[in-house]
């Protein structure tokens, strides 16, 4: 599968129905003016980090990570960074196959990414992924799991 089928899979109805029941939400790419920008790949190379933000923009919902970086270790940095409930960081390896996802508006949700030192193949490669609610206006309720955390981590298998 292509990189541009992909993300068009992680666009789909099919998959955001997976997620709205995850998540206990209506979410749709419909109301976005460029939709594609919600989901693309992006790289870190030796060096790089991202400065601490938050993507709790208007009508977004759920934010996704997937690292499609092989041969990741320890030593090569760049792991994601949350803010944590109570200013308790949590702490995120870039494993292979790692799934993230995280309601941008919980609380500590404002995440980081640590400096990428050298890699030994590829640079990191994340695909990053944002939902939006229908109508931009988002949920007032608290997600089923929110009392324990708002990040969920999945490492995805192929079957063989």
């Amino acid at each position: 599968m292509s990189q541009r089928s992909f993300c068009e899979y992680l666009r789909s109805d099919e998959f955001m129905a997976v997620l709205s029941r995850i998540f206990a939400v209506e979410l749709t790419d419909r109301n976005v003016a460029k939709p594609d920008i919600n989901c693309n790949y992006f790289r870190l190379g030796p060096d790089d980090f991202v400065n601490q933000h938050a993507d709790d923009s208007p009508g977004r919902e759920v934010c996704m990570l997937l690292y499609l970086n092989e041969n990741w270790n320890h030593q090569q940095g760049g792991e994601l960074v949350f803010s944590g409930k109570y200013q308790k960081p949590v702490r995120i390896a870039p494993l292979y196959n790692r799934c993230v996802l995280f309601d941008p508006s919980s609380k500590g949700a404002e995440h980081w990414v640590n400096p990428v030192h050298r890699l030994a193949n590829d640079d990191q490669a994340p695909l990053q992924c944002r939902y939006m609610s229908p109508a931009g206006i988002g949920r007032n309720k608290a997600l089923p799991w929110s009392t324990k955390a708002a990040i969920c981590t999945i490492t995805l298998r192929a079957n063989h």
